[in-house]
């Protein structure tokens, strides 16, 4: 068995919450990377228009851009975050990185059709 390190990802977040203006959080992600997003006056949640379907940014919750890969916008409960995420720089309002994780693994010299075993 091998470990394998998951190099960390650097991305810009930012809180979402009751002070934040909706309209200028859509034209922010409209303009920043073309992809479409929605608000919800009653539940005041924004919605991102995925081609998997809508994903909720709800009040409290992080709005994440992930500037090296695939520059789209995600959302992320806030719990889950905190435990993902850490500021990348203490000066940096919305510098944050993923967590160094690491995990075990089997390497496959072979993945033919014969030398699978089903368990």
């Amino acid at each position: 068995m091998r470990i394998a390190r998951k190099k960390p990802i650097e991305v810009w977040a930012m809180r979402y919450d009751a002070f934040a203006d909706p309209y200028k959080l859509l034209d922010f992600i409209k303009e920043t990377s073309g992809e479409t997003a929605s608000f919800d006056e009653n539940t005041r949640s924004i919605f991102l228009h995925k081609d998997r379907g809508a994903m909720e940014l709800r009040l409290n919750n992080w709005l994440l851009f992930e500037l090296n890969t695939d520059r789209c916008f995600y959302a992320i409960d806030e719990k889950i975050f905190f435990k993902t995420y850490e500021k990348v720089n203490p000066g940096s309002e919305h510098a944050f990185s993923k967590k160094i994780i690491e995990n075990e693994y089997f390497y496959f010299s072979d993945a033919s059709e014969e030398t699978i075993q089903n368990l």
